[in-house]
């Protein structure tokens, strides 16, 4: 059998969306081991002990001037950014 290695370069996320304090009920149906809240690595990034670990080179964090979750987006960059990870990441502001 001739395995073949997936190499990802890039990422794009378009109005990331991640949890907050609150218990984002959803979510917390689908994944009910989940605690629903910012404190499960996979609703926010920066408690992710393996954020390092992405497996892309690079990663374009697209948001919006009007969008409610902006501040959100904005905050993955700079987690990106400040979580070790050795890649680069490119913020786009459109408004």
């Amino acid at each position: 059998m001739i395995r073949q290695e997936n190499n990802i370069i890039g990422l794009i996320t378009a109005h990331p969306f991640f949890g907050t304090a609150e218990v984002d009920r959803l979510y917390k149906f689908i994944c009910p081991t989940s605690s629903g809240r910012d404190d499960d690595p996979k609703l926010n990034p920066a408690v992710d002990l393996d954020l390092s670990k992405l497996g892309c080179e690079k990663v374009l964090v697209c948001v919006a001037e009007k969008d409610r979750l902006r501040e959100r987006g904005v905050a993955y960059d700079e987690t990106l950014r400040s979580g070790g990870w050795d890649g680069t990441v490119k913020l786009m502001k459109r408004s």
